[in-house]
C-alpha cells in the first residue's frame, strides 16, 4: 500500500479549500431566516397591480392590504413548500419601486408578512 504524504503547503491549500466550502453553504444572512418566514423563490411572470390575478397565483399578498394594491407591480413567485422541491405553490407578492426583477430571476420572499421580494 502507497503512503500518501501531505507537506505543510499542501496542508494550507486543503484547509484554505475547506473553510471556503464551509462559508459558501452557511450564505443565508441571519435576517432571512427560513424561521421568521423567508422563503427563496423564481419569478414566473411580473405583472401590473391593476391586472387580474386570479390564474396566475394560489395565493396574494393583495389579500392583506383589503383588496387595494400597495405596489404599482406584482411578481407571481413559484416556490417549494412541504420540504419537497417537487410541491410548487405560488404567491403574488409586491415589487418596490426601486426593485428590478424579471421573469426567471431567483427571489426572497415573506409568506408570513406580505412584505416586498429582494432579488437573490
Amino acid at each position: 500500500m502507497k503512503r500518501i504524504q501531505i507537506f505543510p503547503r499542501q496542508a494550507r491549500l486543503l484547509s484554505l479549500a475547506l473553510l471556503v466550502m464551509q462559508s459558501a453553504c452557511a450564505n443565508t444572512p441571519a435576517a432571512y431566516s427560513f424561521d421568521q418566514g423567508w422563503r427563496q423563490g423564481r419569478v414566473v411572470a411580473v405583472i401590473d397591480a391593476r391586472a387580474d390575478v386570479s390564474p396566475h397565483t394560489d395565493q396574494s399578498c393583495r389579500a392583506s392590504t383589503g383588496g387595494r394594491a400597495s405596489h404599482e407591480r406584482y411578481a407571481v413567485v413559484s416556490y417549494s413548500w412541504g420540504g419537497n422541491p417537487n410541491l410548487r405553490s405560488t404567491r403574488l407578492v409586491g415589487i418596490a419601486a426601486d426593485i428590478k426583477v424579471n421573469e426567471g430571476d431567483p427571489v426572497r420572499f415573506n409568506i408570513s408578512r406580505c412584505e416586498a421580494l429582494i432579488p437573490g
